[in-house]
């Protein structure tokens, strides 16, 4: 690992509308938003968006680890790119509601473009629902492993139902 980022608020990385390549990064015990309209919300370890009305970028993650964040370890809105021999472990719900709880959640077509993101060679561990989130995205999912969560991948859109290879341990 060559960069530790810990104990942030809110998150430990975040990237609005610009493209990222993250590599031997470790994100440690973010914590959820404690100020403003929403306590209790976020709490992502790595978290990229689009800027308000356009400008999204691509999201490259290589040899990376999140280890206790809340919503999602990595959550990716409309980024494509990838997730590569990376582990995402220790994801819980936000305290706002108790809801989310994701190791990997890609959500997509924030600006019309289908959103592609691929997951290889990665290990997600006791994320509190979803191993991998794909929401209105795509993307294949490669030599991964994912335990301890309710599930493992799920998506909501038929149309861009990820390619599952069966070299996962799901």
């Amino acid at each position: 690992v060559s960069t530790v980022v810990s104990g942030n608020q809110n998150s430990g990385i975040a990237l609005l509308g610009v493209p990222g390549t993250l590599t031997s990064v470790a994100v440690l015990d973010t914590v959820p938003n404690e100020l403003g309209a929403w306590p209790g919300d976020y709490g992502h370890g790595i978290f990229a968006f689009c800027e308000t009305g356009g400008g999204c970028g691509t999201l490259e993650l290589e040899h990376c680890l999140v280890d206790s964040a809340h919503s999602a370890g990595l959550g990716a809105e409309g980024f494509s790119g990838f997730a590569l021999a990376s582990v995402v472990r220790a994801v819980k719900p936000r305290p706002l509601d108790a809801r989310y709880g994701y190791g990997i959640q890609v959500a997509g077509e924030v600006v019309g473009t289908p959103t592609v993101f691929h997951v290889m060679d990665c290990q997600i561990i006791d994320a509190d629902l979803a191993g991998i989130l794909y929401y209105q995205a795509s993307g294949t999912v490669s030599g991964t492993e994912v335990s301890g969560a309710d599930f493992s991948v799920v998506w909501t859109t038929p149309r861009l139902a990820p390619v599952i290879t069966d070299t996962n341990v799901l």
